[in-house]
């Protein structure tokens, strides 16, 4: 009879211990996948524009960038910009194969073909990260190419013809 008492579980404060070790323990695994899968989780840029077509020019507006740091205005070739706050191009330059960058809520550029008749489409593109390399303080760029860390979404497209 003496042997049976001796073969008793764990004491209750060594099992509590021991419950709350396996929690913390548990809750730390699914604490460490979580923020590891959310790293690889790529968030789509958003960002709001407006585009307005006047007699041989277009007009674009950022309205908000809301999670973007800026937007890059791709596929304007043919076109001339006329006026722009903050630009990859200069006033009175064609934008050729570059970008136009606009870094801030209420900056436009007006795009024109010079009084010709052009037709294309262009894409506006939010961009969350860093901005391209020499970006100077009215705009300008000195490279297309955004970081390779930085995501760009597709936030507009628009055909234009400008006759």
């Amino acid at each position: 009879m003496k042997g049976r008492g001796r073969n008793k579980g764990v004491s209750t404060p060594t099992g509590v211990v021991l419950l709350i070790a396996v929690a913390v323990l548990l809750a730390a695994a699914v604490a460490a996948l979580t923020l590891e899968l959310s790293d690889t989780v790529d968030e789509e840029a958003r960002a709001g524009v407006n585009i307005e077509e006047g007699s041989y020019n277009l007009t674009v507006s950022v309205v908000t960038l809301d999670n973007s740091d800026y937007v890059l205005i791709r596929g304007a070739d043919g076109l001339n910009v006329y006026e722009t706050p903050a630009s990859g191009v200069s006033p009175g330059e064609p934008v050729g194969d570059r970008d136009v960058f606009l870094n801030g809520t209420s900056t436009r550029v007006r795009l024109g073909s010079g009084g010709n008749a052009a037709s294309g489409k262009l894409a506006v593109v939010g961009v969350i990260g860093p901005a391209p390399e020499g970006v100077t303080e009215d705009g300008g760029l000195t490279s297309n190419d955004p970081p390779d860390t930085a995501v760009e979404t597709v936030v507009r497209e628009y055909e234009y013809d400008l006759s």
